[in-house]
């Protein structure tokens, strides 16, 4: 299925490339790894995304050779997990699905993951099943107790939205974390609300405001766009308690830590251009832990620099799909190309496709066999996205960056501090949109 891929590859990173006036480089590199064992296991797990809700779901699981053809098939039991050994000659792995989006489009969802002879557990693949009827109620929020400086705070819910007068919850959720802010009063507090049974109005007052923040200092030395703090709660996998300001505000941000497991500061930038009519956006991230003192060391966020783009285009000339994007960050240990395919046929169907890597590597030509035959018919590339990540402090190489996402997966997202200092950029091309 490489064909019409790499053509679709090779234009959208030309199109990149004279937005941000690149130069070219041969530079390319192989896939790491090591010696493949006699026996290897791995361990998954397949979820359906619907209504708030994690539900484990049945899907297909395809095993590569290194040539990217199919050498066993396998499939998530009811409950969505996979825990078994891999045929021999198994390079790379994926996981295909249905997907139902916001649209009620239905379509196919591949995950593939390149070179797992190193990895033991490959985590959670996700497949949204998009429903208009979870349950979820419109309560009115009835801000008029409000008063003094409550009543010209910044009422925000969530990970960091804006609270209005109405807000959707769904079963799933019970409380409602509420922040009160005003940063030229010194103003940081915190309201957790039971989500009422008997009414569908929600009534706030200064008296619900019984958690005190902790304010961060401003930060006047950071390039972000913007800038914003959330904590995090374990028990429910939720960020919570979240403020933003631009990124060169003077005003404090808070936390609330008696409240919360961890705390988190995030900068982004986020840019845009347009090239022969297809729009091209850039976000940039930088994440690290906030100490429940208040006190942290900033995370400096990437760069797009000229390195990304030399990288880009040597992928783009190269004769089969090579990549290596080493040289863009030294933090950056993991690449992860979307695509977004448009067959067409008299029934217009499509497929995303997300495939992982190290930072440097190849993409073979992958086929799927029975479990996804090649589409029929003219494929187009509609979208294309390019992220690379990685975690500020950790090795980069891939084993040992494969042993760091098996812990990750082993022990939870947030089960260690080795993975609060964060680092990515993303490149999109929205290829629907060329007019």
């Amino acid at each position: 299925m490489k064909n019409y891929k790499l053509t679709l590859l090779s234009s959208f990173l030309t199109l990149t490339l004279s937005a941000c006036g690149g130069s070219s480089s041969n530079d390319t590199g192989k896939i790491g790894g090591g010696t493949k064992p006699a026996t290897q296991t791995i361990s998954l797990n397949t979820y359906q995304y619907q209504c708030g809700k994690d539900t484990g779901i049945s899907t297909d699981i395809v095993f590569h050779d290194a040539n990217g053809k199919p050498v066993g098939t396998a499939k998530t039991n009811s409950s969505g997990t996979f825990n078994g050994e891999v045929p021999k000659g198994t390079m790379h792995l994926s996981v295909i699905g249905d997907v139902k989006d916001r649209d009620l489009e239905e379509f196919k969802q591949i995950y593939t993951e390149l070179d797992i002879s190193q990895r033991k557990n490959l985590g959670n693949f996700y497949f949204q099943n998009y429903s208009e009827n979870c349950g979820c109620s419109v309560y009115n929020i009835d801000k008029s107790e409000l008063t003094g400086d409550y009543a010209n705070a910044s009422i925000r819910y969530g990970s960091s939205t804006f609270l209005r007068d109405s807000v959707t919850i769904c079963p799933d959720k019970t409380e409602l974390y509420i922040t009160a802010t005003a940063p030229f009063i010194n103003l940081g507090k915190a309201a957790i609300i039971e989500v009422p049974t008997d009414s569908n109005t929600i009534k706030l007052s200064n008296s619900d405001f019984v958690y005190d923040g902790l304010a961060i200092e401003p930060i006047s030395w950071t390039n972000a766009e913007f800038i914003s703090t959330r904590g995090y709660l374990k028990s429910q996998k939720r960020y919570v308690f979240g403020n933003a300001v631009s990124g060169q505000s003077a005003d404090p941000m808070y936390i609330f830590p008696t409240l919360t497991d961890v705390n988190f500061l995030n900068q982004y930038i986020t840019e845009s251009t347009s090239v022969n009519s297809v729009d091209i956006n850039f976000y940039i991230r930088a994440q690290n832990s906030v100490g429940s003192d208040g006190n942290y060391v900033l995370t400096q966020l990437p760069e797009i620099s000229p390195n990304l783009f030399d990288d880009l285009l040597a992928a783009s000339n190269s004769s089969g799909t090579n990549y290596d994007f080493s040289s863009t960050d030294e933090r950056l240990a993991r690449a992860r190309w979307g695509f977004s395919f448009l067959v067409d046929d008299a029934a217009e169907t499509r497929f995303d496709w997300d495939i992982e890597g190290g930072i440097r590597g190849e993409i073979p030509d992958l086929s799927f066999g029975e479990v996804f035959p090649e589409p029929e018919g003219q494929v187009d590339l509609e979208v294309l996205s390019i992220y690379l990540y990685g975690y500020e402090g950790q090795a980069v190489d891939n084993k040992s960056f494969s042993a760091l996402l098996d812990e990750k997966w082993n022990n939870g997202l947030r089960g260690d501090s080795k993975f609060d200092n964060f680092v990515s950029i993303q490149v999109v091309a929205n290829l629907d949109t060329a007019y």
